[in-house]
């Protein structure tokens, strides 16, 4: 009795959809996408949240087998998918770029992960970041050769490289291996203020009793600015000067 007490006192969770109702228990599968979509939307809130409920709410046993529903049958839906939200939420990459750490949960400080495979024909041999330390240790190992941008959501304060590998020295407030004219430092400050209000339109979210729909609609509106900036930053807003070669 104590355990299925238990079991159904941690069901009555908060999850982040409008349409959410509270102990609401979807398959891993829907976990999954929703945590997925959360890391390309660079949105740490979603990912953590997803990743813990099907960690902490019966979709892993203590064996590591995975149910498609919590403490049922198994089923491998989260067997593939929560691999695949952690490295998404660690690395991001399309041909030219990589991100380092696009959308880590404010929980994981300190953490490594090894032999990753990056969409711009290279490996992530070895990533390991310390946040309480503001430090972040990086291996690539490119298939080809290649200029590749390298992004940290966090930001860059100082790279150090072994010789050959920086086309040229980082210069503070850039966005690294590209110039950021004053247009793109002023999105970089808006950036700023829309990340601090989707923090406090968040809280407001999670307290909301009913859910208030506009709580839902102003978040919507802070994620596709915010991915609209970065994707402005790296592809318009500035003028090529150096590049980091793997």
């Amino acid at each position: 009795m104590a355990k299925a007490a238990l079991i159904a006192n941690r069901r009555r969770t908060f999850d982040l959809m409008s349409s959410a109702i509270s102990g609401e228990a979807l398959p891993a599968y829907a976990r999954c996408h929703r945590a997925l979509v959360g890391a390309r939307l660079k949105d740490h809130v979603m990912v953590d949240t997803q990743l813990r409920q099907l960690l902490e709410q019966g979709y892993v046993s203590t064996t590591l087998r995975c149910s498609r529903d919590p403490y049922a049958a198994p089923v491998p839906d989260a067997q593939g998918g929560i691999p695949t939200i952690i490295m998404e939420m660690l690395a991001y990459a399309r041909p030219g770029v990589i991100e380092v750490l696009p959308a880590l949960p404010p929980s994981l400080v300190k953490g490594t992960i090894r032999g990753m495979q990056l969409h711009t024909f290279a490996t992530l041999d070895h990533l390991a970041w310390d946040m309480n330390a503001r430090t972040v240790d990086l291996t690539v190992t490119s298939r080809k050769r290649q200029a590749v941008t390298l992004m940290a959501r966090h930001g860059i304060e100082t790279i150090t490289a072994p010789s050959g590998v920086l086309a040229a020295a980082l210069v503070l407030g850039t966005l690294f291996g590209l110039q950021r004219p004053p247009s793109v430092n002023k999105q970089a400050r808006k950036r700023e203020t829309l990340m601090a209000e989707l923090v406090e339109v968040e809280r407001a979210r999670q307290k909301a009793d009913p859910p208030d729909p506009r709580w839902e609609e102003r978040r919507t509106t802070l994620l596709a600015t915010l991915v609209t900036l970065d994707d402005d930053v790296v592809n318009h807003g500035h003028q090529p000067t150096n590049r980091n070669r793997s």
